[in-house]
């Protein structure tokens, strides 16, 4: 397989957006809806069995009727030897990244397509395009100021987990994760104030 684009994919899925999608978090409804409308979304193979590992017991057939809908792209000798490359690279550098973040990296960048995730530290790769999931930006939300609004979110998110991270709160990427699941909610606020409040009393006081 060439690194030029393969005809007619928009977009390499990673494991988590589909997890998102298969658990009906509407912020993943609407990015592949968006994504869909620019050509084929695409998995890694590996990502069937990420997401098999997950799979409760009922599941099966809304889980495989979804799969067997997205172009699967088979982990072949070129791919595998792109992401044992690229962890070479790191790794020479003090950097150590997962086998299969790098297959998937390797996936996305072999099919020359952006990779959308939420796990973004995940793929410091060169070269990489990666694309937050949460920080949906069709045309349509960008015109509703929609992405704007989601930036603001992912700001708030990340000040507030670094913070408590820097203050020795455990937890922190159970609770990063759990806001960003929950960023449409209408208990988000809730959510974010918790963090807060856990930092009040965790600083030591004026």
């Amino acid at each position: 397989m060439q690194s030029s684009r393969v005809k007619g994919i928009s977009c390499l899925l990673d494991s988590d957006i589909v997890i998102d999608f298969l658990r009906r978090h509407d912020y993943a409804r609407r990015l592949l809806e968006h994504w869909a409308g620019e050509g084929l979304l695409a998995i890694s193979a590996l990502t069937h069995l990420e997401i098999y590992q997950g799979m409760k017991t009922g599941e099966e057939e809304v889980t495989n009727t979804f799969l067997d809908g997205l172009m699967s792209v088979a982990v072949d000798v070129p791919i595998a030897r792109r992401a044992g490359t690229m962890l070479g690279k790191l790794r020479a550098k003090g950097t150590t990244i997962g086998i299969a973040d790098a297959i998937i990296a390797a996936t996305a960048l072999q099919i020359n397509a952006p990779l959308l995730t939420n796990n973004v530290e995940h793929y410091p790769f060169p070269n990489l395009k990666v694309i937050r999931g949460l920080e949906i930006s069709p045309n349509d939300d960008i015109k509703n100021g929609r992405g704007s609004c989601m930036s603001e979110m992912n700001d708030s998110i990340t000040n507030v987990c670094t913070d408590l991270e820097k203050a020795g709160v455990q937890g922190v990427p159970e609770y990063k994760q759990r806001l960003m699941d929950n960023c449409e909610s209408t208990n988000f606020e809730d959510f974010l104030l918790e963090g807060k409040a856990a930092l009040m009393f965790r600083q030591p006081g004026p």
